[in-house]
């Protein structure tokens, strides 16, 4: 199976960046991370989430795709010209092209988390194992694998 970058170090919290041009969901975000042991920085501004991958790196990035002036495919490649390498889970209420995502992906998984979320405590629980570099998701049901470009569709 695809592996992802190493768990993060033991005397520190994962961090995870969280990108969403929805203020309501933004707030969902930081309520539902709350109850996880995380360093969370959320924003609804894409380029802010650059400013603080230039001088932190993270071991997550939560972000909308659908978003104005940058949406998250963009997002996901400007991170990558930068060298960083975060697990990724991608956020959608819409019928996306996921063959964008053939981006330099290299062996990492993208995960593809479908609104409207449904179990918050599912969601929480989800994202704190991918953020802790766990990625035995086999309590996780996912709707869809698409192998040729390691992305799976996630409906919680």
């Amino acid at each position: 199976p695809a592996r992802n970058p190493t768990p993060p170090e033991k005397n520190r919290l994962p961090v995870v960046v969280v990108v969403d041009d929805n203020e309501i969901l933004l707030r969902a975000w930081q309520r539902i991370l709350s109850e996880c042991d995380l360093e969370v920085f959320a924003t609804s501004n894409p380029e802010a989430a650059l400013e603080f991958l230039q001088i932190r790196d993270a071991d997550l990035l939560i972000s909308d795709i659908v978003m104005p002036r940058c949406d998250g495919f963009d997002l996901l490649e400007k991170i990558q010209q930068m060298g960083k390498k975060p697990r990724i889970v991608l956020t959608t209420g819409y019928v996306c092209d996921f063959t964008r995502l053939r981006l330099d992906v290299g062996s990492r998984v993208v995960h593809v988390l479908l609104k409207p979320y449904g179990d918050i405590v599912r969601i929480g629980g989800f994202i704190d194992r991918l953020a802790k570099g766990d990625d035995d998701l086999g309590e996780y049901e996912s709707l869809e694998s698409l192998d040729e470009a390691r992305v799976h569709l996630w409906n919680l």
